[in-house]
């Protein structure tokens, strides 16, 4: 049983491991607990990097390493508001070195974000309170000046 993984050379406690896909493809199942605001306030930028070096130390010592993308991250809360435990759990897929990194839990949240913003920014130069070419033409000055 996979008790320890490193992901980016950080150890982690895993409470759940599973490795599934293919041979020359696998992808993995992880379930992490943390208990208590700090730990999870630790623990929540290691996952930003969408790709991770993970390394996997198998009972009888032997490592085996792959490198994988974050592909789906949930993230579930219980527990007392005093005590809380925060489940993560985690799809990792190998990648190939070359290949290009997906988004990633930050980079999902940057695209909804985005998102939102380009709606906004519509709707707002639709109803006559803001230009969006003024807006547009005023984060280029900003962006050049900093």
């Amino acid at each position: 049983m996979i008790e320890i993984i490193y992901l980016n050379s950080q150890p982690v406690r895993v409470t759940g491991f599973r490795q599934t896909g293919t041979p020359d493809r696998p992808e993995f199942e992880v379930v992490i607990q943390i208990p208590g605001e700090a730990a999870e306030r630790d623990f929540a930028p290691l996952l930003a990097d969408p790709r991770q070096q993970l390394t996997i130390t198998h009972p009888d010592g032997r490592e085996e390493r792959h490198l994988v993308t974050i592909a789906a991250h949930q993230v579930h809360r219980a527990g007392p508001a005093h005590a809380p435990l925060y489940r993560h759990q985690l799809r990792l897929v190998t990648v190939e070195a070359g290949q290009p990194a997906e988004l990633g839990p930050v980079g999902e949240e940057l695209a909804v974000l985005l998102t939102r913003f380009n709606r906004l920014l519509d709707a707002l130069d639709a109803a006559g309170v803001v230009s969006r070419a003024a807006v547009e033409r005023r984060a280029s000055e900003v962006d050049r000046d900093a």
